[in-house]
């Protein structure tokens, strides 16, 4: 049996058990089509994640709701292992998108203010937004023509001085002590050239 046809069959034992079927039914029903043993574990084994799948959009209104997710009807068709499982996925994917939508907000220059106030707090607390928003100002601040020329300038700068003491001294043995200035002025020189994102 290949992957895709176990899929398959996942796929439609997790749709039978959604539709109220029963589990040893269509496990023989399996057994009926020629799959051997072996294949039929698999398929037993991987439906329950499918499963949890296909209940993921319920799971989303419960937790949009602030609906406690009990242990019954539909969800108590896969395991509590599962159910947390699909739970804590679609918790993160509503944080994400929850992260997304400052990040788009920030971008298109909203008041933070209308920012705090689009975000769900039950997914996205106020110090996570209040974070995104600082760092998205620190980002902005740093990668300013203003900032990152003086890092260039001063890098530069520091550099020649670095060479040119590093030359001068060089028959005396103590041109060494600064490659340091060398190295600080190049290190300041890449700050100023990289540009950051948020």
């Amino acid at each position: 049996m290949t992957f895709k046809e176990k899929m398959q069959h996942a796929n439609a034992i997790a749709s039978g058990i959604l539709n109220g079927e029963d589990e040893q039914q269509l496990k023989q029903q399996l057994k009926d089509q020629g799959l051997k043993d072996l294949d039929v574990t698999l398929v037993m084994n991987t439906y329950p994640k499918i499963l949890g799948d296909k209940l993921r959009p319920d799971i989303r209104r419960h937790l949009i709701g602030q609906i406690p997710l009990k242990y019954e009807g539909k969800f108590a068709l896969v395991s509590r292992e599962e159910l947390k499982r699909q739970s804590k996925l679609e918790f993160d994917s509503l944080v994400s998108e929850q992260k997304n939508l400052v990040k788009e907000m920030l971008r298109k220059g909203y008041s933070h203010k209308d920012i705090y106030e689009a975000v769900d707090p039950n997914f996205y607390s106020k110090q996570q937004v209040h974070n995104q928003i600082h760092n998205h100002v620190a980002v902005k601040a740093h990668n300013s023509g203003e900032n990152r020329l003086f890092n260039v300038f001063v890098g530069g700068f520091i550099m020649f001085i670095g060479i040119a003491l590093t030359i001068a001294t060089f028959g005396s043995g103590g041109g060494v002590v600064f490659y340091g200035l060398i190295l600080a002025g190049l290190v300041m020189m890449i700050k100023g050239l990289i540009t950051l994102s948020s």
